[in-house]
């Protein structure tokens, strides 16, 4: 009686290729994006606090402690920048050795090298960040403090 037609109404079991390719292209482009944001992210928080440098060393209760905190944060945050960089290319690897030969052993293994390396990367990078942020924030309430 009434029933939707077939050519109207799409069920979420229904789904096109042209609609997986479209989530597939939505995820692949909302991971570059969070890679790529994180890398400028770090990026400009090492260029911003390095640009104000001369101001804050010049600050006499500035001690070694404080600029050892400092140095590890930049440190941590160019780790993350770096890893970031190699995240994004095991990203390019992995798709790249879906193209060629998928199925054989030897693919397969190297597909397994290239996740788990990316898996590292991913953390790498995230975890530099977080780090990093967090340091320079610690520097930065060590000097408002004193």
């Amino acid at each position: 009686m009434d029933k939707p037609e077939k050519n109207n109404e799409k069920s979420s079991d229904n789904r096109t290729l042209a609609d997986e390719h479209r989530d597939i292209e939505f995820g692949n482009n909302y991971r570059l994006e969070y890679i790529k944001h994180l890398i400028s992210i770090s990026t400009g928080v090492i260029i911003f606090s390095v640009t104000f440098m001369k101001d804050i060393i010049t600050i006499q209760s500035v001690q070694k402690v404080d600029k050892y905190v400092l140095a590890v944060g930049w440190f941590m945050l160019l780790i993350s920048v770096f890893a970031g960089i190699l995240h994004m290319r095991y990203w390019a690897w992995y798709y790249i050795s879906w193209g060629t030969n998928w199925e054989k052993p030897s693919a397969k293994l190297w597909r397994r090298k290239i996740n788990i390396r990316r898996k590292i990367a991913e953390k790498l990078q995230v975890g530099g960040f977080i780090i990093g942020l967090t340091l320079l924030t610690i520097f930065t309430l060590l000097l408002i403090f004193k």
